[in-house]
Order: C-alpha cells, then structure tokens, then sequence
C-alpha cells in the first residue's frame, strides 16, 4: 500500500489456506521443523514472489511504477491466480492513492465513487482507467486503476436510476440516489408551498399570519410539512385562507332574487316541480312579499301575498288547497353573498378591462361597483372593483385569474 508521504507500506492478507499454511509453520517455520521433509514447491513460490515485490521499494522507481508491478504480480501471473482465493463475483480496483477497493461483479465508476464516499458520488461527472477517460457505464475490471472526475455541485441524474442504462450495478448506490432525489422533491414540495402560500394569501391582503400557527390548526406537525403539503396540491389555499374567512370577508347580504315578468323564472314550489305558477291579480305580489300558493282548478298555483284577503280567508278556514312557495335567489348555492373591494395594479392596453370583465363574468360574480384611472405619464392604471362572492374560494379563484393576465403587476384585496 502507498502511505503518507507515498512511503510504501506491508499488509497481510490470509485466506483459509494461506492461514493454515502460518499456523503449521510453513511460511515461518516448515524449513526448520521439518528438516527436509517434503518442500511445497508453489507455496515456496509465492512467498519468493511476494518478497521480491516488497524489496522492491528500496530499488528506485516512483509510485506510479509500483502500482503497476503489484497489476502484473497479482493479477497476470498464472500460478498466483490460479491458487488465488478471490471470488469470482468481486472486482478488486486501485484508487489513484494505491488503495485497493473491493467492489461486486459488474460495477461501475459510479459505483466505486458511491463505494468511497456518498458526497463523491453525487458529484460525480465522469472517471478516467489508467488515465483515460470512460464513460460512467464502464464495467470495471480487476487491477485497473481508477479516478473520479468531480464538480463542485451535488447533481445525480435519474438516469442513474434505471437499470437498463447500466450507470449503476449496486443497490446501495440506487437506495442512495433515490433518498437524494427524495429530499429534493420534498424540498422543491416546500419551496413551491411557500410561494404560492405567501402570493395567495397577499392576494387576499391576510397579514400578521404565523405559520406555525396554521400549520398547528391545520394538524400538521410541522410548517415544512404544511408548506408541502400545499406545494403538491393536497392543501388548498381555500382551506388556510377560511381561517381567516372573518378577517377577509365582511358581513354577508341576501342575494337580490330574480324579478321576472314569468313566475316560472321567479318562484320555487315547496317539495313540487313542474306545475304551473301565476301571480295572483288580486293582489299582484312582486319579491320581498312574503307569499303563499294557492293551488287552483285548471290554472295552476296561484301566488298571493301572505296578507292578501283572500289568502288570508283560507288560512283561517284551513284550506288544504294552500301550498308554500318563496322567491328564487339568483342560484340556490349563493343565497348569501359578500361585497369586497379589490384593487388592481397594471399596464394599461386595449382590451384588459374587457379580460377583467370577462373572468369576473365567467365566476359568476357580479360586480357593483368599478373605478378606473389611468397615468397617460407612465401608461399605468390603477382600477378597483366591489364584487360580489359567495365564499373565500371564488374570491381568491378570480385573483389568481385576474393575477394572470397579461400586463397586470398585482391584484389584491383591499383592506
């Protein structure tokens, strides 16, 4: 072996037979004992071997020169090999320090640089036997001398992962990239998670907000892992943001119902559909007046107000013939509403009211009121909106819309 200051020191390394020749005396003690007995000519031999490679470092010569007789004692003389213990299924390769690494059949650079330090292999970039460059997927062989070409960055590749490439040949390596590509993800999870949590609940004009504290109400053991959890889509931002619903929507107000000439269009029956419905003339009941149906011969349900004589008539007699009805709100899901004021900040260009109008439309949302000015010095505009949303869900869906036209530099809740 090369040791510091590249002095060259001994190691010994038995085999079962090797050993049983030591504790018999053979290497040490057989000439002695045994006084002539019968010699073991081969493993005379390999002890003449080894001691001549050893002397070998008084002569002169350089590091370099030594690794390459140890290749062609060890590895190309036929009698050693032939006696040699090695397994089949190992490859044994040196180290640009003269170390010698042990490796399994079929492995690669890239195993070895796994094999040596984790950090090594995942900076890994390519790999030179006996000073020429081969590509990762090389089969190593025993006795080649290997060096690893690194970069600075820690950067596996996923091509790495599959089998049929060939980068790879042990498991360990594999488990050892993939736990990398793991972390990363989680990471990239998190990374995404918090922009999109922070431009989300800006949008909203949510401030003074702790993440450890949504994260604790949300039931998640950590902020990175609520962060992650919104990066892959498995939280929404709707969720979060209904914590804050007090804080961001105001009092809510009755949707206005459908006025109609046709009282198809404008009054729900209790518990009946398809029968036809009139307005009462006697007492022409328009929304907002509480009302009763009144179910009659050959004309329908007629609809009267609640303190319409007639109606009253038969409550006090108890009439079977009286039947609930109620004004329609403009959709059943949104007969509560809230107003908010959003606020837009953009360059101004043909048609970008027309795309706010568009999406705000196309929300279902209705908008009661809107302002516009516009800087002719910069050809900026400032706009704001009073919409009309049903829930945290439509609202911050319709500014991450708005968000994304073109143009525009920032949507936000106004406070």
């Amino acid at each position: 072996m090369i040791g510091p200051d590249k002095k060259i020191f001994e190691v010994q390394i038995r085999t079962h037979t090797m050993h049983h020749h030591a504790e018999l005396g053979v290497a040490a003690h057989w000439r002695y004992k045994e006084n002539g007995s019968q010699h073991d000519h081969g493993f005379e031999h390999k002890i003449a071997s080894l001691r001549q490679l050893l002397q070998w470092k008084d002569e002169d010569g350089e590091p370099g020169d030594f690794i390459d007789r140890f290749k062609a004692e060890i590895f190309e003389n036929s009698e050693i090999s032939e006696n040699r213990e090695i397994s089949e299924n190992r490859v044994y390769v040196l180290s640009p320090k003269g170390d010698v690494i042990d490796l399994q059949q079929g492995a690669t650079p890239l195993d070895l640089a796994y094999c040596i330090h984790t950090q090594l292999g995942h900076c890994c970039r390519g790999a030179k036997i006996n000073h020429r460059i081969v590509p990762l997927t090389y089969t190593l062989k025993s006795g080649e001398l290997v060096e690893i070409l690194t970069a600075k960055e820690e950067k596996p590749s996923r091509d790495w992962l599959i089998p049929q490439a060939g980068y790879l040949k042990s498991s360990k390596a594999r488990s050892t990239v993939k736990q990398w590509f793991k972390k990363q993800d989680i990471q990239q999870k998190i990374s995404d998670g918090r922009k999109l949590l922070e431009r989300s609940l800006r949008r909203l004009n949510i401030k003074n907000y702790r993440l450890a504290q949504l994260a604790q109400v949300l039931r998640f053991k950590s902020e990175d892992e609520l962060l992650a959890s919104v990066g892959c889509g498995d939280t929404t931002i709707s969720q979060i943001a209904n914590i804050f619903k007090e804080q961001v929507l105001p009092k809510k107000k009755k949707v206005l119902p459908i006025i109609s000439n046709n009282p198809q269009d404008s009054i729900d029956i209790k518990g009946v559909d398809g029968l036809l419905i009139q307005r009462a003339h006697c007492c022409q009941p328009v929304p907002y007046d509480p009302i009763v149906g009144y179910i009659s011969k050959g004309r329908g349900v007629m609809v009267h107000r609640r303190d319409c004589p007639n109606a009253l008539h038969w409550q006090e007699e108890g009439n079977q013939r009286l039947i609930e009805v109620e004004w329609k709100s403009a959709n059943a899901k949104q007969a509560f509403v809230y107003p908010v004021e959003i606020l837009i900040s953009a360059f101004d260009r043909t048609g970008l009211l027309c795309d706010i109008s568009s999406i705000v439309a196309n929300e279902k949302i209705n908008i009661l009121d809107s302002n516009t000015s516009t800087n002719r010095n910069d050809n900026s505009v400032d706009m704001s909106f009073t919409l009309e949303v049903s829930n945290l869900e439509q609202l911050n869906s319709v500014l991450g819309k708005i968000d994304d036209l073109p143009n525009v530099m920032r949507v936000w809740r106004k406070s």
